[in-house]
């Protein structure tokens, strides 16, 4: 796997669905979006599919931090096979970049919280 000091290389084919989606986004009526803006996002306090999309596309690497909420948008959507949530999931790099990269990568990298004894 491609990392360059702790960080997760955004491969070319990630960038690819998220510019993918966020041009079906751009044609489609506001009642058929798929994803949340980023305002719609800050008002329910999570994080945005189209920021997410922009920042595959602008950027090269992924770090720890920002890997860890891909991973868990992955989580929530990963057994959905509706055509929404397929596109959903292409704003966040799409399902093989989240099933096997980001996961990996965090599973491997993750610093896991664990419980002090009494």
């Amino acid at each position: 796997m491609p990392c360059t000091t702790n960080k997760l290389l955004i491969p070319q084919y990630a960038k690819k669905a998220a510019r993918r989606a966020l041009s079906l986004r751009k044609k489609q009526s506001k009642s058929k979006k798929v994803g949340l803006s980023v305002s719609q996002a800050r008002k329910q306090g999570i994080r945005s599919g189209v920021s997410q999309a922009k920042y595959l596309i602008s950027h090269k690497y992924l770090s720890p931090r920002k890997a860890i909420p891909y991973y868990r948008f992955y989580q929530r959507f990963k057994n959905c096979m509706t055509k929404r949530c397929e596109q959903a999931l292409d704003l966040w790099g799409g399902r093989k970049f989240l099933k096997s990269k980001v996961f990996r990568y965090v599973k491997t990298n993750a610093k896991r919280k664990t419980k002090k004894k009494r």
